[in-house]
């Protein structure tokens, strides 16, 4: 046939040449996205790579492979002969599943910005009791959410929704036009067709946009470009979604350029890019800073304690390092830290015993909306409850005694070791 007589539903196979690309290019993205499966696991343990999601990423990455092969194998084999039930649901089902990890990440980084700010308002001085157990069961709450990896299960129950959306758009479409769109073999593509595959993308974009405009206007930052990433990454989607729904529109595109530019390469270039910003550089930003837990730990130095405690014992210094670690997620170890001081300068019975028993619940009971990271917790707190609890009072009233004075040492310590990857990176950061 002439393809200079092409129309818009015509299923004319593509030039050899475009369907050998298209191999080369669905082969190439597997081999791509497979490398980059390995990477993020190997790296999964940093703490840039498990405040963006591992599960999410992951994801979103089969998922776009999935839409890549769908759309490169459908000119590799062929419009003719591609199953047309297949090509309906990947074009319904697989597209928004892109999008999805998006917003869902976008989502899991303003819970992650929420709690790092409520809990500098916990231990922060003027505010009333009652505003602070507000803010600490908000932070309980949150964190629950937090660990039952909301955003992973919303993504199947969301993914559920788009099949039961493909099974009905599909079945209109086949009783409007009488084209079999559940059929074995090929069939056409147009642009109502498209535009009600864009329809849910559009909807996640708008969502997306507005997560955007909210960080903007509340100035919302983080140590690790995670904002800075979310905001690239939507604008590059939204670019290529609106050139993708224009090409369809043109009927020029369809009889002229088609033939040699398959409208498929927008959305394929658009997850290549999607991959590149969100998963392949914040890899390798932090492949070489990842945290190996278990008996591996690195000696802690004992000259990057006297730096952090240099810093800490600067006000200025301090709040910028504080400033930081809350851009980090992180700032228990250093609010910790905080506190223990304050301890330090109270005078009175009611007065030392009431911060201490705020700093345990705080930052040492199982659950609390400021819980540390330490070795042994329970050994932690039962220590430090039971020389609070038999504190004498002659040793309270002795505001010199040494047994009152460091009832916290050992913790305040630990917390000061916490602190040495945030004050590596914080460091790193003002070079």
């Amino acid at each position: 046939m002439n393809r200079t007589n092409r129309t818009f539903t015509d299923l004319n196979d593509d030039f050899v040449w475009v369907r050998v690309l298209y191999g080369f290019l669905a082969g190439g993205h597997f081999l791509f996205v497979l490398l980059l499966i390995i990477m993020v696991y190997r790296a999964r343990k940093a703490q840039g790579m498990l405040y963006r999601g591992i599960n999410l990423m992951v994801i979103s990455l089969i998922a776009g492979n999935i839409v890549v092969w769908s759309m490169s194998l459908r000119i590799v084999i062929g419009r003719s002969i591609f199953p047309c039930f297949l090509y309906m649901s990947f074009f319904f089902v697989m597209y928004p599943p892109i999008i999805i990890p998006i917003v869902l990440r976008t989502f899991r980084f303003f819970l992650l910005y929420t709690i790092s700010r409520l809990q500098t308002k916990i231990s922060q001085e003027g505010i009333t009791e009652e505003r602070k157990n507000r803010n600490a069961a908000r932070i309980i709450f949150l964190v629950k959410i937090r660990k039952r990896k909301p955003a992973t299960f919303a993504f199947f129950i969301l993914l559920s929704l788009h099949a039961a959306y493909w099974l009905i758009v599909t079945g209109a479409v086949t009783g409007i036009t009488g084209e079999n769109k559940f059929s074995p073999y090929g069939c056409t593509s147009n642009y109502v067709v498209s535009l009600l595959a864009i329809i849910p993308i559009v909807v996640y974009a708008i969502v997306e946009v507005a997560f955007i405009v909210a960080m903007i206007i509340l100035k919302v930052n983080d140590s690790y470009g995670i904002s800075r990433e979310l905001v690239v990454t939507t604008i590059s989607y939204s670019v290529f979604c609106c050139a993708f729904v224009i090409v369809q529109s043109i009927p020029q595109y369809t009889l002229y350029v088609e033939q040699y530019f398959p409208a498929a390469i927008i959305p394929i270039f658009a997850i290549v890019i999607e991959n590149i910003l969100a998963v392949l550089i914040p890899v390798i930003k932090y492949y070489k800073t990842v945290e190996v837990k278990d008996d591996k730990h690195e000696p802690f130095i004992s000259g990057s304690f006297s730096d952090i405690q240099s810093t800490l014992d600067d006000p200025a210094a301090r709040n910028e390092l504080k400033k930081y670690a809350v851009n980090s997620f992180c700032p228990e170890d250093i609010l910790c830290w905080e506190d223990i001081q304050v301890y330090k300068e109270f005078k009175g019975e009611y007065e030392i015993l009431k911060k201490g028993r705020e700093i345990v619940k705080n930052y040492l009971n199982s659950g609390s909306p400021m819980e540390l990271n330490l070795p042994d917790p329970v050994k932690f707190k039962d220590d430090i409850e039971e020389k609070l609890n038999f504190m004498s009072d002659e040793e309270l009233e002795d505001q010199k005694n040494e047994s009152l004075l460091n009832v916290f040492d050992e913790l305040q310590t630990q917390v000061v070791i916490n602190m040495a990857d945030v004050f590596k990176r914080f460091r790193a950061s003002k070079k």
